[in-house]
């Protein structure tokens, strides 16, 4: 099967287990990729997703923990916004729609709205318009393609956030200003920046400004998401209409306790 087909493979099926769809949102599949304690990781990349192989062993491991990072914030995410947590299964339009909420969307969503055979099941508001493609937008997205391959879109794409996302773990402890405990963007993006510059100095940007706007951007995400929290916990409650000329009934319990007897006092003339 080709990528794409394993992508519509998924994408047609009723559910996906949270731990399945933080490995599919993360570009990988599950179910082919092969994982082993002694060797490097064997992943199964879907659209949109290229993991370079690395016949240096520690240097796979290295990528091979990267990637399980990922994957294991991704779970960390659904967690928290799909109700039954860690042991939940939703259908894929539900999880993308969360996901695009969120600011997670997949990498292979751009492959899947241009796919047919994917972009049936994706949601409706996920969906493009399924007009052929002039030159120009054919174009723009061969040129986003090759982005996606570009080591330095993958660093700051993947490496940047999931720096970001373990920075989101720990409250930002370090980043925000003492006065009134706010998130500073510029200390997030120094943060990942110099991370970034430690980990693969030859791909890392050397503007700052490219990560301050991912962070911006991903800050509002967090929020839409904690909004979304807040929302589906709150239960509404029911409001009973007060009825003044029903306030001096006297309620008594029936034989049966589930009976209930309402005595309205005698009005006399």
């Amino acid at each position: 099967m080709s990528r794409m087909e394993i992508l519509a493979d998924w994408l047609a099926r009723s559910e996906w287990q949270v731990w399945e769809a933080a490995a599919l949102l993360a570009g990988i599949c599950p179910e082919r990729s092969r994982m082993s304690n002694v060797q490097a990781n064997d992943w199964a990349c879907l659209p949109g997703r290229k993991i370079e192989r690395r016949c240096d062993i520690s240097e796979a491991k290295w990528i091979d923990a990267q990637v399980e990072d990922e994957i294991e914030r991704k779970r960390g995410r659904l967690i928290n916004v799909v109700p039954g947590g860690a042991d939940a299964a939703e259908s894929p339009q539900q999880i993308l729609k969360r996901a695009k909420r969120g600011d997670f969307l997949p990498a292979w969503l751009q492959a899947a709205q241009d796919d047919p055979g994917c972009r049936q099941f994706l949601p409706t508001e996920l969906r493009r318009s399924q007009k052929r493609p002039s030159v120009s937008e054919a174009n723009q997205a061969k040129r986003r393609q090759q982005l996606a391959d570009d080591p330095k879109q993958q660093l700051l794409n993947f490496t940047a956030r999931e720096i970001f996302e373990r920075m989101a773990a720990e409250d930002f402890r370090d980043q925000r200003i003492a006065f009134h405990r706010r998130i500073n963007v510029s200390k997030v993006a120094e943060k990942i920046h110099g991370e970034l510059q430690a980990r693969d100095r030859k791909n890392a940007p050397s503007d700052i400004r490219a990560i301050s706007n991912r962070v911006s951007k991903w800050l509002k995400g967090l929020e839409m998401e904690s909004a979304d929290r807040k929302s589906e916990s709150t239960q509404p409650r029911s409001i009973i209409p007060f009825d003044s000329s029903r306030s001096s009934a006297c309620h008594h319990r029936g034989p049966n306790d589930n009976e209930t007897r309402t005595d309205t006092p005698t009005q006399h003339s």
